[in-house]
């Protein structure tokens, strides 16, 4: 009985100490029970998060949502809106560069930190346009 505790101990900690490559993608499906800081600025602005792919030894997350509460391809105000949501969700998130997947609007927003200028940059990318 106690080497079948022991060996079952040794199998929790070998599952437990599995190292993830920068290629593997960890899904989180259950958002309600997930716990993260962005999760308040999601909810904050109103916004609803549906998954997250967390990428690159899982500190670099893609935040799939389903809409924004304002067109941030339209207008400079929307523009610095984006802006604001942008800095508080990479303040969120550790400071650590991260995407957003908008469904509604079939782009993605990667988010990047600049450390020569100190700015956040983003690059937008179209899905429509791309190729299948």
């Amino acid at each position: 009985m106690g080497r079948r505790f022991a060996a079952g101990l040794g199998l929790i900690i070998a599952l437990t100490c599995t190292v993830l490559s920068a290629d593997d993608v960890v899904t989180v499906d259950d958002i309600a029970n997930w716990r993260h800081p962005t999760k308040d600025v999601f909810s904050k602005w109103k916004i609803k998060l549906t998954k997250v792919d967390l990428l690159n030894h899982r500190v670099y997350p893609v935040f799939y949502v389903d809409g924004l509460p304002f067109d941030p391809m339209m207008g400079y105000e929307n523009a610095k809106q984006m802006s604001r949501l942008e800095a508080e969700l990479f303040a969120a998130n550790g400071k650590h560069d991260y995407a957003l997947e908008l469904k509604q609007d079939n782009i993605r927003v990667n988010v990047t930190y600049n450390p020569a200028t100190r700015t956040l940059e983003e690059e937008i990318i179209d899905h429509s346009s791309e190729r299948k």
